[in-house]
């Protein structure tokens, strides 16, 4: 079953014209791990707030579990969890009065993944949110995201606060949600080491342009990065940059096998 659909999705920035999204088209299947993986200001939050209904595409569809993202119901709402990178608009209330508010939408809320998770990870229940520190914040995030065991989780730059220890539980959480009950999981960041270590497949966002869609697995196994010195005309590259490609090894050209943090290097370093 197809999770997400996104079909030439297109968005505009308000007031510059300049484009956030360009033609974005992937799906997700139901239990796949995905990674999306971008420089900052790639255009990873706005994708997924297009994904979330928070933002509408002047452009192109997008639908979760085949309705508009934009009209979706209640029912299908319930099926997704979502973690922004920033949590917004509850700086005033306790965080268990935060809880328990969200309690209310959930029918299949569970306490004691809450209270686990709460435990494991120090957050004071009876703190004002605004309170919180930055990574404190975010585990709230998680908590709020995890808490009604969502069909699909859309994750947006999940670790970005937290510290090293507390960074390592919540990815070792999340892959043993992953085995435990195969979530279709959608999974942003710049740290190339944690969608190797989480997800199947990557997708490689720049400038808002989807330059890459691939099995992790694919990746290392049938692609080799080649220097633009014996790059040549004719040459079906997989993408492009001012310093190589990205070619199968089919094409009898000579070239290395990058990682994934190689090439995103690769990628974005500008020519001498």
């Amino acid at each position: 079953m197809t999770v997400i659909e996104l079909d030439q999705v297109t968005l505009w920035h308000q007031g510059t014209g300049a484009r956030a999204l360009d033609k974005v088209s992937f799906c997700i299947e139901a239990g796949e791990t995905v990674g999306l993986l971008g420089q900052n200001g790639a255009g990873k939050s706005t994708l997924m707030n297009v994904i979330t209904g928070v933002l509408g595409a002047n452009q192109g569809r997008c639908h979760v579990f085949g309705e508009d993202a934009l009209d979706l119901s209640d029912d299908n709402k319930a099926r997704l969890g979502y973690m922004p990178q920033v949590l917004m608009g509850m700086d005033h209330f306790k965080v268990s009065r935060v809880i328990s508010y969200f309690k209310l939408f959930y029918p299949s809320w569970d306490d004691s993944l809450v209270q686990d998770l709460t435990r494991r990870y120090h957050l004071p229940e009876y703190s004002k949110v605004s309170q919180l520190s930055g990574g404190q914040k975010q585990v709230l995030a998680m908590i709020l995201a995890l808490a009604h065991r969502p069909e699909l989780l859309i994750l947006d730059e999940p670790v970005a606060s937290l510290d090293p220890a507390a960074r390592r539980e919540f990815m070792a959480d999340i892959a043993s949600i992953n085995d435990e009950r195969m979530p279709s999981i959608l999974f942003s960041s710049h740290l190339t080491q944690d969608i190797e270590r989480l997800c199947e497949r990557v997708l490689l966002l720049q400038a808002g342009r989807l330059l890459l869609d691939i099995q992790l697995d694919d990746l290392k196994t049938n692609y080799l990065w080649v220097d633009q010195s014996q790059l040549s005309t004719g040459v079906n590259a997989v993408m492009q940059s001012s310093q190589g490609a990205l070619v199968h090894r089919d094409s009898g050209l000579k070239g290395v096998v990058l990682s994934l943090e190689d090439l995103f290097v690769n990628l974005h370093r500008k020519a001498a």
